[in-house]
């Protein structure tokens, strides 16, 4: 087992070393530029926005080792980006304010999906999907209902 495991981790880290190589051959700059490709700049870069991934794929792990299946993260990721973030510019909140209300509407998703899940016996799949959509709908209308309009109508 030991031996499939490193041949794993050394074809993964083949493959990053050949895709570097090639992107570093490929944007390979002329005449005295700087390499846009190959600085540290773009190292950090990489490194700042693959670490919520890596956050994320922690949180999915625990959910398939325990036998289900959950699409809701990426959702629940992205509105409690615009709750932070809609507080933070247009509320004019502090940062740690405007993180902390968007971890709590984060939490509140994931409070809400587990009272639908666990009295109803369901998998996590039909359940947790559509929460955050209904939420993320409710935030993007400034909690005004949204209706199914058609084009040129209003709601008044």
């Amino acid at each position: 087992m030991k031996a499939i495991w490193r041949v794993r981790e050394l074809s993964t880290l083949a493959i990053l070393a050949f895709e570097i190589a090639f992107f570093a051959w490929y944007l390979w700059p002329g005449e005295g530029r700087p390499h846009p490709f190959l600085n540290a700049a773009n190292g950090l870069l990489v490194l700042k926005y693959s670490s919520i991934y890596g956050i994320a794929a922690v949180g999915a792990a625990i959910v398939i080792i325990c036998g289900g299946i959950d699409l809701a993260p990426g959702a629940i990721i992205a509105l409690s980006g615009v709750v932070a973030g809609g507080l933070f510019v247009d509320g004019h909140w502090s940062l740690a304010s405007s993180a902390s209300a968007g971890m709590l509407a984060a939490a509140a998703c994931g409070l809400l999906g587990v009272k639908q899940v666990m009295p109803m016996h369901w998998g996590t799949f039909p359940a947790l999907t559509g929460t955050p959509a209904r939420l993320r709908e409710l935030v993007a209308s400034k909690g005004v209902e949204v209706l199914d309009l058609k084009p040129g109508e209003t709601s008044e």
